[in-house]
């Protein structure tokens, strides 16, 4: 008995399905754009938590395998260039998503089907992973263009900015290098007034001398988003910072014979390596491992190019620390590595909350050599997390506060006490499509239900182009009171909340520090931030969980515990005293004596 399976983010039509006359099944992340009858199928929501850390382990382990009683790990170094570390995070929802795909497929042999004609997105052989069921396979190549606009504009600013650096004379008093890929948003300066800035680091931007320099990054556009030239983007974002452009630091990498022939030779080595792995596979994990780094080698040469151009960079400076946020990304890493291996002290800054979902800061005990020499960390809840996942040593843990939190003494709130009642919801854009829909249809239609209530949309910085998305949602549960925020000052509308909701953002975080009530929708029960563990949220799992919250909390049935709240901000943000940006200027006058 034949069935097909859609799995497919990708619009999928009629005319590229198998010519059968058979039932068709579809995932609830797919899109079909046709009006034959089909049946949506998918994992309940304990089958995905367990595959969630199944397959976090699993990647988690694999640089720890040995051939020969040597590490993956040790195997795919080359001059302090470890291959594996720059793509664990990309492969855990790579690999975490085809497993979803897969036991999907086991859900139809177990209905009796003996055939399934599978159009996916993932280009592998299900038959690898299940026995005695037949496929053919239709792989969705997703649409990976970028506008050609976009790109003539992005090389264009690329080009102005390689310009000025080539002009402009290296600071030789610098001692201390901060990178800065941020995308620019609204930040309350101290003198009241909204300023562009880094939303992480700003404030301690503010108050850097002569002794530091900002290693500004052009991160490049998303195939699904258009380039804006803004004048942030070759100019300083303060007349008095020391700012150098990274596009030179890559431009004079590419140009330099020793690091082309490096990169070549590094390469072909990866490549002798990986053939080494996979001649000792059996397992069709690991063997789907590796085809899916041989699809992410153009990625890889971007970031062995940017390691080696470092690499080249630092050798000629006398610089005593390099720091950068989400330090253990590849973007960041490739500059921080690079300044390891020539002896410069490496600083994490924390960017964002961590969890115990984050492959990004999973270290076993071997591995801790690939985590900064030191990381600033908001608190002491943290630290305890990376000493238990990530092999973190107390040593290199440095507990400041969370910078961000500076401005919260002075700022003075606004709230009009006849303004409507507000909800302010943190939107994300999360791996699963499925599941990010659902949380905005729940979480409007909530609001919808009550009636006389603001929302306040708040949407993530990598969601800017998305207003349309959540419109549509908006429209479909006839929401009409709300309003979609681009780029707002988050403070600013934390303060006028009198509800805050999100899934396991930082926002969630940030609305304790106000001591605004704060309403998780969590479907799937992970608690991923633990903030209901700690008794600072409401827990929902529902639009009637959202509803009843919001109607209890207005009529004061429902109240913040401030005494959880206070022992909350304590472990996770140490003080909230204005004082964060000071205490990491005093690490940084600690390691230049």
């Amino acid at each position: 008995m034949d069935c097909i399976l859609i799995s497919s983010s990708e619009n999928v039509s009629l005319s590229r399905l198998p010519t059968i006359n058979c039932p068709i099944f579809y995932t609830q992340e797919s899109k079909v754009n046709f009006d034959r009858n089909y049946t949506s199928i998918d994992l309940d929501e304990s089958s995905k938590r367990r595959i969630n850390y199944d397959i976090l382990d699993r990647i988690n382990n694999w640089g720890n395998k040995c051939i020969d009683n040597i590490t993956y790990n040790d195997l795919l170094s080359f001059n302090g260039f470890n291959y594996w570390q720059y793509h664990r995070f990309r492969m855990y929802f790579h690999i975490r998503n085809i497993e979803y795909e897969i036991q999907i497929l086991n859900k139809l042999k177990q209905k009796g089907y003996s055939k399934v004609h599978l159009v996916s997105d993932y280009n592998y052989n299900p038959e690898d992973f299940i026995s005695s069921l037949k496929f053919s396979f239709q792989n969705i190549t997703k649409s990976k263009s970028t506008n050609l606009l976009t790109k003539v504009k992005y090389i264009a600013v690329l080009g102005v900015r390689v310009i000025i650096g080539l002009l402009n004379k290296y600071d030789r008093n610098t001692k201390h290098i901060i990178t800065d890929s941020s995308l620019k948003q609204p930040c309350l300066k101290a003198d009241g007034k909204l300023v562009n800035d880094n939303y992480v680091l700003g404030y301690l931007f503010d108050k850097l001398d002569h002794r530091f320099t900002i290693l500004e990054e052009l991160m490049p556009p998303s195939n699904d988003k258009t380039f804006k030239i803004k004048k942030e983007l070759i100019l300083k974002t303060a007349k008095d910072r020391n700012v150098c452009f990274s596009d030179i630091i890559l431009f004079r990498g590419i140009t330099s014979k020793n690091v082309r022939t490096n990169f070549k030779r590094i390469k072909l080595k990866i490549k002798s390596k990986l053939n080494t792995i996979r001649d000792n596979q059996q397992d069709p994990y690991d063997n789907l491992i590796l085809n899916t780094l041989g699809k992410f080698d153009k990625s890889n040469s971007l970031y062995l190019l940017r390691y080696l151009s470092y690499i080249k960079y630092f050798k000629s400076k006398k610089i005593k620390s390099v720091t950068a946020t989400d330090e253990n990304g590849p973007i960041s890493r490739t500059i921080l590595d690079a300044a390891k291996y020539v002896g410069i002290t490496t600083i994490g800054i924390q960017h964002g909350a961590i969890h115990r979902l984050h492959p990004n800061y999973y270290y076993s005990k071997a591995e801790a050599k690939y985590t900064p020499d030191y990381t600033f960390l908001w608190g002491k809840k943290w630290s305890t997390l990376l000493s238990d996942i990530g092999s973190y040593t107390d040593q290199s843990m440095i507990i400041t506060g969370q910078i961000r939190t500076d401005i919260i003494p002075s700022l003075i709130e606004t709230n009009d006490n006849n303004a409507p009642f507000t909800v302010v919801f943190a939107s994300q854009p999360q791996r699963d499509p499925k599941l990010r829909e659902q949380t905005a249809i729940d979480i409007f239609k909530a609001v919808a239900n009550i009636g006389d209530v603001h929302l306040k949309v708040k949407l993530h910085p990598n969601e800017q182009n998305d207003v349309l998305f959540y419109s549509r949602i908006a429209e479909s549960v006839s929401l009409t009171n709300y309003e979609i925020l681009v780029n707002t000052e988050l403070y600013l509308t934390l303060s006028s909340a009198d509800i805050v909701i999100t899934s396991f953002s930082t926002v969630g975080t940030e609305a304790i520090y106000f001591h605004k009530p704060l309403i998780i929708y969590d479907p799937l029960l992970q608690d991923i931030q633990e903030y209901y563990k700690e008794g600072v949220a409401f827990q929902a799992v529902s639009s009637e969980d959202i509803q009843n919250y919001m109607i209890n909390i207005r009529n004061g049935k429902q109240k913040i515990n401030k005494k959880l709240y206070n022992r909350f901000i304590e472990n996770n943000a140490f003080k909230i005293d204005g004082k964060v940006a000071d205490r990491c200027l005093g690490f940084y006058n600690s390691i230049a004596q």
